[in-house]
C-alpha cells in the first residue's frame, strides 16, 4: 500500500474511533463492502461512503480500517457483498483488549 493510502487509513480509523466512544461498545462497528454502478463502496460510519473501481481494494481497505479499529480497542465486522448485493462473507475483528485481558500487559 502506499504511504498516502496508509495516512487515510489511518485517519479513517481515528475518525470511527472517535465515533465509536460515544456509542455502545456491546455492538460491533460495522463496514460494508457493496457493489455500484461503476465500482464498489466501502461504506464506514465515520468517514461516510469511499469509492473503489475495484472490489478487491474496497475490501483491502475495509479489512485494514478493521484491523487498526480491533488494535485500538473495538470490535469491528466487516460485511462482504457479491457482485449481486448478497452477502458472500463475514469477518469479525475482537477488540486487542477482549483477547489480551488486562493481566497481559
Amino acid at each position: 500500500m502506499q504511504a498516502r493510502d496508509r495516512s487515510k487509513a489511518s485517519l479513517s480509523a481515528v475518525n470511527l474511533e472517535a465515533e465509536l466512544k460515544g456509542g455502545s461498545q456491546a455492538r460491533p462497528a460495522r463496514l460494508d463492502v457493496a457493489p455500484v454502478d461503476g465500482g464498489w463502496r466501502l461504506v464506514c460510519p465515520a468517514t461516510g461512503d469511499l469509492m473503489f473501481l475495484s472490489g478487491g481494494r474496497a475490501e483491502q481497505c475495509a479489512r485494514q480500517t478493521a484491523l487498526l479499529l480491533a488494535q485500538l480497542g473495538h470490535e469491528v465486522e466487516v460485511r462482504i457483498h457479491d457482485r449481486f448485493n448478497n452477502i458472500a462473507g463475514t469477518i469479525h475483528y475482537f477488540a486487542e483488549d477482549d483477547l489480551a485481558g488486562d493481566d497481559h500487559r
